[in-house]
């Protein structure tokens, strides 16, 4: 970005590109990220949706489409297209819940685990190494700044704890630490 003047400029205008400036580091951080697991999908014919539903089975599975619906908060239309791709692909199976067979459960085959896996890591790997670059407390004051974006001023996982608290419980339950944290 451009060095700013500040005695020449308004406070409020100096903060305003300053906050430009953030949307654009994330924004570019974000399709950085993105872009590492691209060539990966769109080798198997899949994209971004995709992952996501890859993502979230892998860390909780057996987790109902309604959870995933109020996990991803999109539409029953808009989740069901990916899905089926995916069950069709034979990445993600779908088995009905015991007691309840109007619910099935969602769980990936094992080629999804290693997709999912191979996703993930890349995505791990390049976390890793910019929280060893920034340190513990700046790492402490990234997944701050990242809780408050994805929820406002709401803890966080509230808006996820809705729809099943164990499923929530589960995800943190199995999420490994990162290297070097």
């Amino acid at each position: 970005m451009h060095a700013v003047n500040k005695r020449s400029v308004p406070e409020s205008i100096v903060r305003r590109r300053e906050l430009d400036e953030a949307m654009e580091l994330f924004l570019a951080a974000h399709r950085s990220l993105e872009q590492s697991a691209r060539v990966l999908l769109s080798q198997r014919g899949l994209g971004r949706a995709h992952q996501r539903i890859l993502y979230l089975i892998g860390r909780a599975p057996g987790q109902s489409v309604s959870d995933m619906l109020g996990r991803l908060q999109v539409t029953k239309q808009a989740l069901n297209t990916p899905l089926n791709q995916l069950k069709r692909k034979g990445l993600v199976r779908a088995k009905r819940e015991p007691g309840n067979g109007r619910r099935k459960q969602l769980f990936l085959t094992p080629a999804g685990e290693l997709l999912e896996a191979q996703l993930s890591s890349q995505h791990r790997t390049r976390l890793a190494t910019a929280f060893r670059t920034v340190g513990n407390p700046g790492e402490r004051r990234w997944r701050d700044a990242m809780k408050l974006l994805a929820n406002g001023s709401e803890p966080w996982a509230s808006s996820r704890a809705t729809a099943r608290p164990a499923v929530v419980r589960h995800i943190h339950r199995q999420s490994p630490a990162l290297p070097g944290a």
